[in-house]
């Protein structure tokens, strides 16, 4: 039984000209790096253990990562790991070096795809804000994207909505995998960086 794909998701919206692919035996690499002043890079992995989204930021990493398969003898079961579940992670680097977890449960893989496109939009909407506040001299939009980037509000409004939903069912974990209280969830819509995330209304 094969992997389903949700990958090469990220070539159709990318910037043709600023985009890498490095391709080996057990996995397709997407990369677009910014460089000039500022490091910030956004990757789509497509592997044969698990499908991967990451963008990098100066003070914040955050990260979108499938369920964890590993084909072998042709048996497709779960890989041994602790985050089996399809989720977006949160490395912050500012106050206190937060590491927040949202699991997102039930997803079918047209819904699985419609989250990444979701996250892309919301990456637009982060690079734009760091162009403002770093006072980058680069459209980062354009930089990283085509002009396909902006078809996709819909799907993110389907992310932030399932955020919603996570975030009532207590699916918002800290880096010891334990949920996080209401208060706590409040606390995090003063990070800058995760607040794009939270705006679900």
């Amino acid at each position: 039984m094969a992997k389903q794909s949700i990958n090469y998701i990220l070539s159709y919206y990318a910037n043709p000209k600023n985009q890498r692919i490095v391709r080996s035996e057990t996995e397709v690499l997407t990369q677009i790096q910014y460089t000039d002043g500022v490091l910030i890079t956004l990757i789509e992995t497509n592997s044969l253990i698990k499908d991967n989204f990451s963008l990098t930021l100066h003070s914040a990493e955050y990260i979108v990562e499938s369920k964890e398969n590993q084909i072998t003898e042709s048996m497709l079961h779960n890989h041994d790991g602790r985050h089996s579940d399809w989720h977006l992670q949160f490395n912050l680097q500012t106050n206190a070096k937060k590491t927040i977890r949202i699991i997102i449960d039930s997803l079918s893989e047209e819904e699985h795809k419609t989250c990444i496109c979701g996250f892309l939009y919301l990456v637009k909407n982060l690079l734009q804000k760091e162009e403002k506040k770093k006072k980058i001299d680069c459209n980062l939009k354009k930089y990283f994207f085509n002009e396909h980037i902006d078809e996709l509000e819909k799907e993110c409004m389907f992310l932030l909505g399932k955020i919603k939903i996570a975030s009532n069912i207590n699916k918002f974990m800290d880096e010891n995998d334990a949920p996080l209280t209401q208060e706590e969830i409040d606390e995090l819509k003063k990070e800058t960086h995760l607040l794009p995330f939270l705006q679900w209304n």
